[in-house]
């Protein structure tokens, strides 16, 4: 036990110092000559980005990148009900939180409230509907607000860096979501109340960035903030009963499979409209 608990620490101080130094490589300079490999590898579009490859002052900075207007369709204001994604990501929605821990989040410490930091706001959404858009290395790096809603709060979680792959999400062993770097927000919606929005640092991903701050009013769409280079992950939690996730993506989650799905593509809507 002493032995493993000692093993656990030596690996997140390792991660720790890997991110930070894989940081510092991707901010200087002489990391932009990495951008266009990178982009060939995976096949990103570089006609989506709002800068020419050429103008990235280093990797980071292309990585982060935002994309060029009208590159992302967000359901109509309109449509109040309809939740958008908030990023390029491999989404899986669960009608509750003991669904996502059957199928999906396996983790043997996960609750609410150890993912929250926070044992009376874990109480509070007890049973809710859970949305998990995880954000691989090749996807745009930035998140939206799913819904028009005020920015109430936010607050850092310190922790470590694993990754957030679905072997590590899937594992008993690793908790990913209650152990890793994360920040903490609350959405306040004139539809759907209070969301908690958890914003999940990764391998590599030490730097999460808010493009706004507390108390601003916001649309549907607009940009949240970002992650410097790595995988990463959002998780939204509504209140029990409260959502109605389109069925094809409750379909693939509930065979363990994630679903391709662009920043405002619509995942969802308030129940009974």
């Amino acid at each position: 036990m002493l032995f493993s608990l000692l093993s656990k620490q030596s690996i997140l101080k390792m991660l720790n110092k890997l991110s930070c130094r894989q940081g510092r490589k991707y901010d200087a300079p002489a990391s932009k000559k990495e951008i266009e490999p990178f982009v060939r590898y995976f096949h990103i579009n570089p006609d989506e980005a709002e800068l020419p490859l050429s103008e990235y002052p280093n990797f980071n900075a292309f990585f982060s990148r935002r994309l060029k207007p009208g590159s992302r369709v967000i359901p109509s204001q309109m449509e109040g009900g309809v939740i958008a994604s908030p990023a390029d990501s491999r989404l899986s929605v669960f009608e509750s939180v003991e669904e996502a821990q059957a199928l999906w989040i396996k983790g043997d410490q996960f609750t609410l409230s150890r993912m929250f930091d926070d044992d009376l706001l874990g109480m509070n959404y007890d049973g809710g509907s859970v949305m998990v858009c995880r954000l691989a290395p090749q996807d745009y790096h930035r998140f939206h607000f799913p819904f028009d809603c005020t920015l109430k709060s936010v607050r850092d979680v310190n922790g470590a860096l694993f990754t957030v792959n679905p072997i590590a999400v899937n594992s008993t062993s690793v908790n990913v979501f209650t152990q890793n770097k994360r920040a903490v927000a609350i959405l306040d919606s004139p539809v759907y109340g209070e969301v908690p929005f958890v914003i999940v640092g990764a391998t590599m991903v030490g730097s999460i960035f808010l493009s706004v701050q507390v108390g601003a009013e916001v649309k549907k769409g607009d940009e949240f903030g970002g992650f410097k280079f790595g995988g990463s992950t959002v998780i939204a939690v509504f209140r029990k009963g409260l959502v109605r996730f389109d069925d094809d993506l409750l379909s693939s989650s509930r065979k363990q499979i994630e679903s391709l799905v662009k920043m405002g593509e619509s995942v969802g809507v308030r129940m009974g409209e």
